[in-house]
């Protein structure tokens, strides 16, 4: 029986007041400070210290303690306990949990003084928030009621942020039926307030908690819900959480390419707007979904990618799935290489007729190492579903090692603690995983017992693969018996749902192959009505510039034209006054002359002649 992998890289994010932004620019924003008064900067400060907490953390650490230091010389109280809550808010929002509680007590001691209850529930809120992500479910719990009973009345937002992080809670408790009550009151809460984020919020809660109890379409219901609203307010880290989540839900009903798909959706908002705990999710995402694609390359490369964040961050939740993913990657190869050896039928069966248990527990030593690691941690934090698992695939490694009383000890343990959190799903597999080691040791009525089980709740989950090996397991379970009639029966039952699967998962492929043929060809019927659109559009702009062009032309030539007549104009008054000019020099030179002329007849008629000079005068 291959190793089963656990869907346990589900990741919620709860972290608010953080402005996630592909656009934000480090240095518009310096310049935009360095541009703003003085008496407006300490605001401004808090506020793109807020904004840009993830991407730029000492930046950030920068200008709220700047803040808070122009607040302190000045005695601002607000703006010292604003001061305080950005800096916890920041330090939070770096996974620095220890200096993020410091920062939000101080701020507490100043809003418990103003008696602002809005603060004082965001302030609840917040530490509840680190308690929960240290995984101490009871002081969480605990700050999240004051929240709630502090806010009521007086802050929608944050009673119903206080009612979700407490469904939260209850949902880490393994206690889904309290979780859904509290995801309900925020609901209603909620009905009539414009809250669309929080709203999406809770719907988001929801469908996690649907899918892990199996209900994959209500789950995927409450997704779509969170998904139309994120669009609506333009969540973008929202709605990269809701590609992440509606993938896994992929995931479970074994679509792993449309799975990867939406992960790689995920994962490119993630990197746009700078998400890193997304990033890691996505990434962590991507390595599982490869794996069930036979691509080990690619997988082993996105999970490597995976726990380097995890490490940075040191979130030992995420870090003990890493390793929990790991261990699966290794054994399927290790699959994979028996499977080419002993053959695609039964190699499970057979493999210890090959090698001593001793050489397959060797064989499987990477793999039950990072199973045990992860154990280690999940005990560490007490998270009952992550210890499950790894007491599931422990158990398998050591069936395939043909140690049955190990395994067997094992799976009773995952059984029990899956019992406990009302993790169906995975009880259907423990289950079938007991029925075969009983069957294995001839103890046959044990073996029908935990069959008959795992089959009835394998149909109420509509696990129809889940199904079909149960019927095979109780096929040879009675042909061991020497029941033939039974057997042969439920072989065919077998039969029959294999050839359903198969022919399902045909019809599947041919739909899909239509899908993508009918995507194509729309998408060609886009591609030509833009190409008519870009025609039409550079047609009405080569009109549009021949009319600009015309109209220039015409305002130049009626220009040309105006300049012309006044240039006419002007020569004409010019010519005139010379002409003018012209005349009385005229006048004037015949004026000039005529005084010559009379002035030359009195000469000669007063002076002797020039030949009675000469002849005086020589």
């Amino acid at each position: 029986m291959n190793l089963k992998l656990y869907a346990l890289f589900m990741a919620m994010f709860f972290l608010e007041g953080i402005t996630y932004s592909q656009f934000l620019n480090l240095d518009s924003i310096k310049n935009d400070i360095a541009k703003t008064p003085a008496s407006e900067k300490p605001e401004k400060w808090l506020k793109v210290a807020g904004e840009i907490a993830t991407i730029d953390f000492k930046l950030a650490d920068k200008y709220a303690h700047e803040a808070l230091s122009y607040f302190q010389k000045n005695n601002h109280i607000p703006g010292i306990a604003k001061s305080y809550t950005v800096l916890g808010d920041i330090y939070l929002n770096n996974n620095l949990l220890e200096d993020a509680l410091l920062y939000y007590e101080q701020a507490m001691r100043i809003q418990q003084q103003t008696g602002d209850a809005g603060a004082i529930a965001y302030l609840y809120n917040s530490m509840g928030m680190i308690f929960y992500y240290q995984n101490d479910i009871k002081n969480a719990l605990n700050q999240f009621n004051k929240a709630r009973n502090i806010a009521h009345r007086k802050s929608v937002t944050e009673e119903a942020t206080a009612l979700n992080s407490m469904g939260n809670c209850y949902r880490r408790l393994g206690q889904p039926d309290s979780a859904k009550n509290f995801y309900q009151q925020s609901l209603l809460l909620l009905r009539d307030q414009k809250e669309d984020k929080l709203l999406a919020r809770t719907h988001q809660n929801i469908g996690l908690l649907e899918y892990e109890r199996g209900n994959y379409e209500q789950a995927v219901e409450s997704y779509l819900r969170a998904k139309e609203l994120n669009q609506k307010i333009k969540d973008k880290k929202g709605e990269g959480i809701v590609y992440n989540n509606i993938a896994n839900v992929y995931y479970a009903w074994g679509k792993y390419q449309q799975a990867a798909t939406f992960y790689q959706q995920a994962l490119q908002i993630f990197e746009n707007i700078g998400f890193t705990q997304g990033i890691a999710s996505a990434y962590s995402n991507l390595g599982n979904t490869f794996i069930k694609l036979n691509d080990f390359n690619a997988a082993r490369e996105y999970l490597e990618k995976a726990l380097s964040e995890r490490l940075k961050m040191g979130n030992k939740r995420e870090i003990a799935n890493i390793y929990l993913t790991l261990a699966n990657l290794f054994s399927q190869i290790n699959n994979e290489q028996n499977t080419k050896i002993y053959g695609d039928k039964n190699w499970e069966k057979i493999i210890l007729q090959h090698k001593t248990s001793a050489q397959v527990l060797q064989q499987y030593k990477t793999a039950l190492d990072y199973n045990e690691k992860a154990l280690e941690i999940g005990r560490e934090i007490g998270d009952k579903r992550l210890i499950a698992s790894c007491l599931n695939n422990i158990g398998t490694i050591y069936s395939l090692a043909g140690i049955s009383g190990k395994a067997l000890d094992f799976y009773e343990q995952a059984l029990k603690i899956n019992r406990e959190i009302d993790n169906q799903a995975d009880v259907v597999v423990n289950l079938l995983a007991i029925g075969i080691i009983h069957n294995f040791n001839g103890n046959y009525e044990k073996a029908r017992e935990y069959f008959t089980e795992s089959l009835n709740l394998a149909r109420r989950l509509q696990k129809t693969d889940m199904e079909k090996d149960i019927y095979y397991n109780l096929s040879v379970m009675y042909e061991n018996m020497g029941n033939c009639t039974k057997a042969l029966s439920y072989f065919k039952n077998y039969a029959n749902l294999k050839d359903t699967l198969l022919n399902k998962e045909t019809f599947k492929q041919i739909a899909e192959l239509k899908t993508k043929y009918e995507t194509e060809k729309k998408q060609q019927e886009i591609e030509l009505l833009n190409k008519d659109k870009k025609l039409k559009e550079n047609q009405i702009r080569q009109q549009r510039m021949a009319i600009i062009f015309f109209i220039v032309l015409t305002l130049v030539i009626s220009a040309l034209i105006v300049l012309l007549i006044r240039q006419n104009e002007q020569r004409k008054r010019t010519n005139k006054a010379l002409a003018e000019k012209n005349a009385l020099i005229t006048e004037q030179k015949k004026e000039i002359t005529d005084s010559i002329q009379y002035a030359s007849r009195i000469q000669k008629a007063v002076l002797p002649p020039e030949e009675a000079i000469s002849n005086f005068f020589s």
